[in-house]
């Protein structure tokens, strides 16, 4: 009952989406859904609105892939363990970056707290070694100021090859 109460006064938008290193990508691409400016009163319902189109080897189905192994990472408990899914990862890391890396801005709307707004950014990287999947980075950052700029973003959690190599939790960091 708690859980519905949470999500009915918490809502997530998507700001920012770098995807690097999917199918025949070899450098980022980014797709932007909103302003760079985060605002309390921001109205999220006029954002920008992205339809991906292009020819053919253009890196489409490259975004796509690496959306769909976003959000199957995050959702699921068995993720990268799953043998199935891990292969699907495999042959969607570029063969010559070998690093499949999504950046993902998002913005937590509090409408219970006077429509506080935080914004996260949240990095994975995944590479691949003789058909082997691992997670080599994954990193949660918060903004720290108004812009969506990279280097307003302040490292929360970052752990690089399964090692936990920084954490910075505390009231100054709480929504």
């Amino acid at each position: 009952m708690w859980y519905w109460l949470f999500v009915s006064v918490m809502k997530f938008f998507l700001n920012r989406l770098v995807i690097n290193g999917a199918k025949n990508i070899d450098k980022p691409i980014e797709l932007l859904f909103s302003n760079k400016t985060i605002s309390d009163d921001m109205n999220f319902c006029n954002s920008n609105v992205k339809a991906i189109y292009g020819p053919n080897g253009s890196g489409k189905s490259g975004i796509m892939s690496a959306v769909y192994i976003y959000k199957r990472l995050i959702e699921d408990m068995d993720g990268i363990n799953d043998k199935l899914f891990s292969r699907f990862i495999f042959e969607t890391i570029n063969k010559d970056t070998k690093i499949l890396s999504i950046d993902v801005v998002f913005t937590v709307v509090d409408f219970w707290n006077k429509h506080k707004t935080c914004c996260f950014k949240h990095t994975i990287e995944l590479g691949a070694d003789e058909e082997i999947v691992s997670i080599k980075k994954e990193e949660i950052s918060i903004l720290k100021g108004k812009s969506i700029k990279n280097e307003n973003f302040k490292t929360l959690i970052l752990i690089e090859n399964g090692i936990l190599v920084d954490i910075k939790m505390g009231k100054e960091h709480e929504l």
